[in-house]
């Protein structure tokens, strides 16, 4: 009977590594799901941070006009510093790219200089100083909010190209490892196969024995001669 061990061995590890690609490959969907998810909500924040960002520039334009007063404007602008500060920080803690966090640091530091640049428009405000406060809040916080949209800009632009560049290198990965277990099972099923067609045959047919009659002229022949 034909050693069948090798066979059956080469059968269990073409399995196991069909099973290994399935599985890494179902590894591979769900960080590229994972990322791009990630990806979704780091633009949602960042166009939520625009658009408090321009609840701040609104803010600071109310104190020198005419209108709810000071008071109401400086609220608002505090709200809506607040909502800026923490979507930033929050990406600070949660990104993924180097290159992002560099213009989260330089942001949130911006912040710092425009909450300064905001007291000396309040101040001058509170002295009736309309025009000086202005200055400050048309000329020295815009340059710091323009800086701070840029670094907010750059950052959004990094996070996704660093998401898609990790798709893309993770799909690569994907497409690799499943031709190279199909190339592999391939060459497993056919080096079984091979194994089993040049298994030995046994050959069960008998030959048949042929038993000699003595002939019956022969035996009367005998019995004359006595």
């Amino acid at each position: 009977m034909p050693n069948k061990r090798p066979t059956f061995v080469l059968l269990v590890v073409a399995c196991l590594v069909v099973g290994g690609t399935l599985f890494q490959t179902y590894r591979f969907d769900q960080q590229i799901e994972r990322n791009r998810a990630l990806e979704d909500t780091a633009t949602q924040q960042l166009h939520a941070t625009d658009l408090a960002l321009a609840d701040v520039q609104q803010a600071q334009a109310g104190y020198v006009a005419a209108g709810q007063g000071a008071a109401f404007w400086m609220n608002r602008f505090d709200e809506a510093m607040t909502r800026v500060e923490g979507t930033l920080r929050e990406r600070q803690q949660t990104t993924e790219s180097s290159g992002a966090l560099t213009h989260y640091d330089a942001a949130i530091e911006e912040l710092e200089a425009l909450r300064i640049s905001d007291r000396r428009a309040r101040n001058y405000v509170s002295n009736g100083q309309l025009i000086m406060a202005s200055d400050v809040v048309y000329v020295e916080s815009l340059e710091i909010l323009t800086r701070i949209r840029g670094n907010i800009s750059a950052a959004r632009d990094t996070e996704v190209f660093a998401s898609r560049q990790f798709m893309t290198q993770t799909t690569q990965f994907r497409q690799a490892l499943a031709v190279g277990g199909l190339v592999f099972t391939f060459l497993v099923a056919v080096a079984a196969f091979r194994k089993i067609g040049a298994a030995p045959v046994e050959d069960t047919a008998t030959t048949p024995k042929v038993v000699v009659q003595p002939s019956p002229q022969a035996g009367l022949g005998d019995a004359a001669d006595v």
